[in-house]
């Protein structure tokens, strides 16, 4: 009779370790799953901007059209993305 409760109780161990780490892996998905999302998001971000910017002022990338403010604004434009990323 001992021995047969002491295997019960080595089960119930045994579940009861099982229990918590499903437990603690379910309240980690959440997090982390958000985490990733909000990574994708600054990363998105980031990229984005200067596609639609390069995209739109496309037809004025002219040689003539790029001079000291020009180079300048882009210099600023790319410490601002560094500094957001």
């Amino acid at each position: 009779m001992k021995t047969i409760w002491q295997q019960y109780d080595r089960k119930l161990n045994n579940l009861e370790k099982l229990n918590k780490r499903l437990i603690m892996e379910t309240l980690l998905k959440k997090p982390q799953s958000k985490l990733y999302r909000m990574k994708f998001q600054s990363i998105y971000g980031i990229l984005v901007g200067p596609i639609v910017l390069v995209i739109a002022l496309h037809p004025l990338f002219k040689p003539e059209n790029i001079d000291l403010k020009f180079i300048v604004g882009c210099v600023l434009s790319l410490v601002v993305l560094i500094y957001l990323g």
